[in-house]
């Protein structure tokens, strides 16, 4: 599953240099240690231009894998959580999408505060490290006096386990 993802990191980032870079595409392609995120972020930046970056790293290869979690968010701060939501900065939209995010959609259960987080990711590696990435710790600070959460100030979460799918 690793050597998938790496190959599958190394195919987007060599497109997105070909595409976006060609003066620099030899020279980008050489440095190992240059990831798929640091080309879309150097992409944005160079260009200003959020939207377009979102739309060059939004190609999908192969299957999605279907996560679900539970998070709780207190019951006076509902509108305040979806305020932030609707507000998203857009560099963690941009660090999502690096990281292999689509279709996240989070549901609300009003009676409970039981947050529902659904989200299709390319490569669970990947995923995974959202969260030692800068702007979502960030993030996660910046949520953490509205929901429940761990002394990192991650929110605490429980991912459920898929028992039926209809394709």
């Amino acid at each position: 599953m690793q050597a998938m993802c790496r190959n599958w990191m190394l195919s987007k980032r060599y497109h997105l240099i070909k595409n976006n870079f060609p003066n620099k595409s030899s020279e980008f392609a050489k440095m190992d240690v240059f990831s798929t995120r640091d080309v879309l972020l150097l992409y944005s930046v160079t260009l200003y231009n959020v939207e377009k970056a979102i739309q060059k790293l939004d190609i999908r290869s192969g299957s999605m894998i279907r996560k679900a979690t539970k998070m709780k968010v207190y019951h006076d701060c509902y509108e305040t959580y979806k305020k932030r939501h609707n507000e998203l900065w857009p560099e963690m939209e941009v660090m999502l999408k690096a990281h292999g995010a689509h279709n996240y959609s989070i549901f609300l259960d009003e009676e409970s505060g039981v947050l529902f987080a659904y989200i299709e990711i390319e490569c669970e590696d990947l995923w995974a490290q959202t969260a030692q990435t800068e702007i979502c710790q960030k993030w996660w600070e910046y949520m953490s006096d509205i929901m429940e959460t761990n002394a990192d100030n991650s929110p605490k979460s429980r991912e459920l386990k898929e028992v039926f799918y209809l394709k």
